[in-house]
């Protein structure tokens, strides 16, 4: 498996995202391109939303 930490594995998988359009037919799987990448970025939208509910949380303890 790939190591997205990898500055090397990074690049590639931009270079890879920057080439996608709207008519992009998917390779596996039945989702379209926009629908792939929000479903890619659930991920990272639950992370940070609960990062800034804890820093928000810290904030109004002040």
């Amino acid at each position: 498996m790939q190591n997205i930490f990898d500055l090397e594995v990074t690049n590639n998988l931009i270079k890879r995202i920057n080439t996608l359009e709207p008519t992009t037919k998917a390779l596996w799987g039945k989702m379209s391109v926009d629908q792939m990448l929000a479903h890619c970025n659930v991920t990272y939208e639950m992370v940070f939303d609960d990062i800034l509910s804890s820093i928000n949380k810290c904030n109004t303890n002040i």
